[in-house]
């Protein structure tokens, strides 16, 4: 199988042998070692060739073909010939299923694990232990622990029994989300269910996947506790996620002590635990006993160089110390290591925070002039974000973006809006750049409106941001707390206190809670306004309508009207003049076309804020 071509040679010998008629098994065996050697053409030109001599390939044929595509991720390719196979009228088995769930769901390809599952069920075919296992383990590694539980317990209903190895990934996806009580309520549910069954140091690393995911260092040092006691010998993969409990707090403690055990045990350090312990000191603010740390290893030649100075200079990119970055940047090159794409975005990114942009485009006409490196999309991204108000310089670095063949995302448009919030905003530049988005084919995200809406806050034009707010409801996003603080903010400053009022309640009906300088820009709103929420008018009718119902027969003519005046409203609106609440029952229920309730008309049906006076288009889709 390492030896395609003497594998074809071989082939072609017995094929040139009339005594020898090639069959199913012969071809698959041909198809088989092809696949294991990552030849594909060959492999499906095997399968033409058997088709052309009248050899009829089966299930298992197709299974081998169809298994190595996907783990090669090469899916349109096992799409077709998945269809192909039906259209040949070869009825896939549980053999063909089996191989396929199983090498999607070890190449991390979950959805894809779960179709072909999913088709497995619809043929009434029962899947094996190793389908549910790779299943539940797929889920584990990319952090799913609800299909985790579906499958568990469909497993359970197929009246498939789990053995360690289901129950140790089990234990691992529940806690891939941090759920360290659920991770360990199977750890408690395996035992009790066998007492054949006893947690190995796997189960354990599993329980410390989950404190790691939640950051928790003492249940970590809990878990280990545990270990010890059934008399377990903790691994490097037990050390390196206790190790990564210290790194976001940047705990130095912690991860000496980590280093002392391992050491104890006679175990060596492997390059995840010095990634990880040069990560924890530069979180901890110890750039200088990081870069130690990295000469010496680099030294001994006992880490991956590069990967060790990346990190350096990641972590380093993080705190905005550009000129320590460089520095790094520099001592790698003079070591005779290649600074990469990674050096040079993180030296890049470094330079963007603390605002040196001659810097960072330095490093990366320095990366783009060198043919084997190629700039992405973040390190261009990371210039402009460091250009703030200089609307100029961001249309340049996109010039420069499309020349270097690395077209502008979504979030570099967003992050160059943000560019023209700067003094009283600039308005124009704004529109153009949402014009240029739309241009490339790409879509606003919440984030993009969002800082378009704080630029219409810079320039006082809360229509224009009203209309942006219409259009986001239309494109299907969900407004976050920041758009209605913004729109809020607009509408208040320009006495729409109607629409403020409505806006809140959209926030609150969407099950967005206020936030204190919220609450603040409300009140101002309902008193300045003279308004009452609908949800506060709605508990007065409440209150009115008890009281009448409470009342004497002979006086509930004089209550209900009393309550009608106090209500008086239209269908739909903002809020109640306060005026009009203290006037006599003869006053009319329509209000009139100055009164606030008036202004502030019935929403539209696509959700915008309702007006007599419709805010202008901007100009163009974007």
């Amino acid at each position: 199988a390492r030896k395609p071509t003497l594998l074809l040679k071989v082939f072609n010998m017995m094929r040139r042998d009339p005594r020898v008629t090639p069959d199913v098994v012969l071809f698959s065996t041909l198809i088989d070692g092809l696949v294991r050697s990552r030849k594909f053409g060959e492999a499906l030109g095997a399968l033409q060739e058997m088709n052309r001599m009248g050899v009829p390939p089966n299930a298992f044929t197709y299974s081998i073909l169809i298994s190595g595509l996907a783990r090669a991720k090469m899916w349109g390719d096992a799409g077709r010939l998945y269809l192909q196979m039906r259209e040949d009228n070869v009825e896939p088995d549980g053999v063909f299923f089996n191989s396929i769930v199983t090498a999607c769901a070890q190449s991390n390809q979950l959805s894809k694990a779960l179709e072909y599952y999913a088709l497995m069920l619809e043929t009434n075919l029962s899947p094996t232990p190793e389908v549910f296992s790779a299943l539940i383990s797929a889920c584990s590694r990319v952090g799913d622990p609800r299909t985790a539980e579906r499958v568990f317990q469909e497993m359970r209903r197929s009246g498939v029994k789990p053995d360690l190895y289901v129950w140790n990934a089990y234990a691992a996806a529940l806690g891939s989300g941090g759920d360290l009580e659920a991770a360990k309520r199977v750890v408690e549910c395996m035992v009790a269910e066998d007492n054949t069954i006893q947690p190995d140091v796997f189960t354990y690393n599993s329980l410390l996947r989950a404190c790691e995911r939640r950051v928790d260092l003492e249940s970590a040092w809990d878990v280990l506790g545990e270990m010890r006691e059934k008399n377990l010998q903790p691994d490097m993969w037990t050390y390196n996620t206790i190790l990564a409990c210290c790194v976001p707090g940047g705990d130095g403690d912690g991860a000496g002590e980590v280093m002392r055990l391992i050491k104890l045990d006679g175990l060596e350090p492997d390059p995840v635990t010095h990634d990880t312990l040069v990560r924890v000191y530069v979180n901890s603010g110890q750039q200088q006993r990081a870069a130690r740390l990295v000469r010496k290893l680099v030294r001994d030649g006992s880490a991956d160089d590069l990967s060790l100075y990346n990190t350096l200079l990641q972590g380093i990119s993080r705190s905005g110390n550009h000129v320590l970055a460089g520095k790094f940047l520099q001592e790698m090159r003079d070591a005779g290591i290649a600074p990469d794409a990674a050096s040079y975005r993180a030296a890049i990114e470094s330079c963007a925070k603390a605002g040196d942009v001659y810097r960072a485009e330095h490093w990366m006409d320095e990366m783009t002039s060198q043919a084997d490196l190629n700039p992405d999309v973040a390190s261009f991204t990371s210039i402009i974000k460091a250009y703030k108000g200089d609307l100029e310089s961001v249309w340049r670095v996109l010039d420069k973006m499309d020349r270097a063949g690395v077209p502008p995302d979504i979030r570099t448009y967003t992050v160059a809006l943000a560019a023209c919030m700067a003094g009283r905003g600039n308005l124009r530049g704004a529109i153009q750049l949402l014009r240029d988005l739309d241009r490339r084919g790409l879509v606003p995200n919440v984030y993009t409106y969002n800082t378009f809406l704080g630029v219409c806050g810079r320039r006082k034009k809360w229509m224009l941001g009203l209309e942006a707010f219409r259009r986001m409801r239309r494109a299907g996003l969900e407004p976050t707390i920041e758009t209605y603080d913004v729109l809020i903010r607009m509408c208040n400053a320009a006495e729409q206190w109607a629409r403020s009022v409505e806006l809140f309640e959209q926030m609150r009906l969407s099950g967005i809670e206020p936030s204190e300088p919220l609450l603040a820009m409300i009140i101002t709103a309902t008193t300045k306004g003279g308004f009452m929420s609908p949800s506060a008018r709605n508990s007065r009718r409440a209150e009115a309508s008890a009281a009448a119902a409470a009342a004497p027969a002979e006086t509930a003519p004089t209550v209900t009207t009393a309550a009608a005046a106090t209500t008086t409203t239209t269908s739909g609106s903002i809020g109640t003049n306060s005026s009009a609440e203290s006037s006599s029952s003869s006053t009319s229920n329509t209000p009139t076309p100055s009164s606030p309730a008036a202004a502030a008309s019935t929403p539209s049906d696509d959700g915008f804020i309702g007006g007599q006076q419709q805010p202008p288009e901007i100009g163009g889709a974007y």
